[in-house]
């Protein structure tokens, strides 16, 4: 399992900032930790149902692994501009897909009267009594 450190350096080197044999430094582990964790508590604004506390680069990283590229390049996109580096690459598909699989959409009611109008019920002989 990748833990909030693997995904804030891997962030970090889609946007170039940090090279691939090097480490990232303790200023841009906290920066990076900061945007990740102001990232996903900001998901649920955008209708992301999911339990999350702010966690710290040992942490595990909380959604299934199948969200961690995803994740990546949200981040990435995210924290490109603060370290004066351009993206690359639109991260927003990564975000619907990550939004869809928690989307979480209230069951409708549909009122009778909607569901029963009158033209619904030709043919259908009302018994009087």
């Amino acid at each position: 399992m990748a833990t909030m450190q693997d995904i804030v350096e891997r962030a970090y080197r889609k946007i170039g900032v940090v090279a691939a044999d090097e480490p990232m430094t303790a200023d841009q582990g906290s920066s990076g930790i900061d945007a990740l964790n102001m990232m996903i508590q900001q998901w649920k604004l955008r209708g992301i149902a999911i339990t999350y506390s702010n966690l710290t680069l040992a942490d595990t990283f909380p959604l299934d692994a199948k969200f961690e590229e995803g994740t990546v390049y949200l981040l990435a996109q995210r924290m490109a501009p603060d370290n004066a580096k351009a993206a690359q690459f639109d991260a927003d598909d990564w975000f619907r897909a990550i939004q869809a699989s928690y989307l979480v959409i209230d069951p409708v009611v549909m009122p009778t009267a909607l569901t029963r109008t009158s033209s619904q019920l030709r043919g259908i002989t009302v018994a009087s009594g």
